[in-house]
């Protein structure tokens, strides 16, 4: 399978069931900056206790869990569209092995190096929200950078 413009690159969860599993929606291109505004690493090595021996050889432990990283920054954005991506985020965290507390998430993703789509549990980091200004007598929004680590 290829990339799908019906899938996006990143998903969010909007209904879980135990007979059908977890219920997709793409996150919006409105929420993600152009031109550079995310960026996906699938499938990341992680090493244990990696060294080099006296020969200078590296000598490598490569462990089976190869966690992904997706990163996000948003455009500038109204109120009114900063309170439906942190609702469509929100309600993520509500489904299934979602966990608000710990900030607990699926994602469906776009993988590059599979040319398909994976799915993985992640936490989501602190968020810093910057104000702009205000637009229409609400808050504007300087680029909000989100960040999403697979467990």
């Amino acid at each position: 399978m290829a990339y799908s413009n019906s899938k996006g690159l990143i998903a969010l969860p909007t209904a879980y069931s135990k007979d059908g599993g977890y219920t997709f929606k793409k996150l919006s291109y409105r929420f993600i900056q152009p031109n550079g505004g995310i960026s996906i690493t699938p499938k990341q090595m992680q090493d244990i206790d990696s060294y080099r021996n006296g020969n200078g050889i590296l000598k490598r432990t490569v462990l089976n869990n190869a966690p992904t990283k997706i990163e996000w920054n948003t455009p500038y954005l109204i109120y009114e569209d900063k309170c439906r991506l942190i609702h469509q985020i929100r309600e993520g965290y509500r489904q299934g092995s979602g966990l608000y507390k710990a900030r607990k998430i699926r994602i469906r993703y776009y993988n590059d190096w599979d040319d398909d789509y994976d799915t993985g549990t992640f936490y989501m980091p602190d968020v810093q929200f910057q104000y702009g200004g205000l637009y229409h007598g609400a808050p504007m929004y300087l680029p909000i950078r989100l960040a999403a680590i697979e467990y």
